[in-house]
């Protein structure tokens, strides 16, 4: 079977089978999830856009001791939206691929991904039919950073 097609069917089975969410309750609005090395110059971007409109949690709060895995499907029960930063790093980072695959076959309708930096090469397939056909936000390189704040608030806006 063609791989693209393979995640293609797989997010559409796990998208068609997951109703119980509609009645969660949520414990954040969303995850801020960035590889590590670029933690710096996006973090305080976002928690200082974010503060005060959407509870958000990054890889920084994870609970100390617990496994990164644990920790990882933790955040993904428990924000209602998932926002992963694309980098050169992430798609480099195992960990970060392996954290954007288990949303893909979880939650996939959760994902808002958020492209920091270009161009990117995608390391897989299942990433590179994520931003060939997801709907993605892109970091402005200028003066747009208002309309991107109003577009991520408006799509992590609770129901």
């Amino acid at each position: 079977m063609n791989p693209v097609r393979f995640v293609r069917v797989a997010l559409e089975y796990v998208m068609f089978h997951n109703h119980e969410e509609e009645r969660a309750m949520f414990s954040y609005d969303m995850i801020i999830f960035v590889q590590d090395e670029d933690r710096s110059s996006i973090h305080s971007c976002f928690i200082e856009a974010l503060r005060g409109k959407r509870t958000i949690i990054t890889r920084d709060d994870f609970a100390a001791g617990v496994a990164l895995v644990e920790a990882m499907a933790q955040c993904i029960r428990d924000c209602s939206w998932i926002v992963p930063l694309f980098t050169a790093n992430f798609l480099s980072d195992p960990v970060c691929i392996d954290f954007i695959s288990r949303v893909q076959f979880s939650r996939p309708h959760a994902l808002i991904p958020v492209i920091w930096e270009k161009p990117l090469e995608p390391t897989t397939v299942s990433v590179n039919h994520l931003l060939q056909t997801g709907n993605l936000l892109c970091w402005p390189e200028y003066d747009d950073k208002d309309n991107f704040w109003s577009s991520l608030l408006d799509r992590t806006r609770p129901t």
